[in-house]
């Protein structure tokens, strides 16, 4: 009997590794929590590479805290500020960073990479955004569409 649970415990434990990967191996979007596609513009690269929901202050809101990965891809300085990055639900209704000196503000060096945070409050009603970054500085748009936002925790 105990040699049968043990047998049973190695097919569930062994069943359990192939949900989390796939063929090539690679772990699928499941065992990454939020992470959204890499993209890239002509001067930069931005994965977003987190989000969090965390509860706000006032009342009818939700911070979300995203973490960026940002990689200069041109061959000059480039600055990198939270206020780049908002959230877009309707032509009407933006979610701009809120003011926090923890806000990403970044000058890159060329083919430097870094991280930093983007901190912003939405309702917490709303479980799907689209993702923009659209700096006032230059003409490049990049879009993650249609994202689940996190629930807090």
């Amino acid at each position: 009997m105990k040699k049968l649970f043990t047998l049973l415990m190695s097919i569930c434990l062994v069943m359990s590794g192939c949900a989390i990967t796939d063929h090539s191996g690679a772990k699928t979007k499941k065992s990454i929590e939020n992470k959204l596609e890499t993209k890239k513009e002509k001067s930069i690269e931005i994965t977003p590479m987190k989000m969090k929901a965390q509860t706000s202050k006032k009342k009818g809101k939700k911070e979300i805290v995203v973490t960026y990965k940002v990689k200069n891809l041109s061959t000059e300085k480039l600055g990198v500020v939270a206020d780049d990055f908002f959230f877009l639900k309707d032509e009407e209704t933006q979610f701009f960073a809120k003011g926090s000196l923890k806000n990403m503000n970044e000058v890159l060096e060329p083919n430097e990479e870094k991280l930093g945070r983007g901190y912003y409050l939405v309702d917490e009603n709303i479980q799907k955004l689209d993702l923009y970054y659209l700096p006032v500085t230059s003409s490049e748009k990049i879009v993650w569409k249609n994202i689940q936002l996190p629930k807090i925790k």
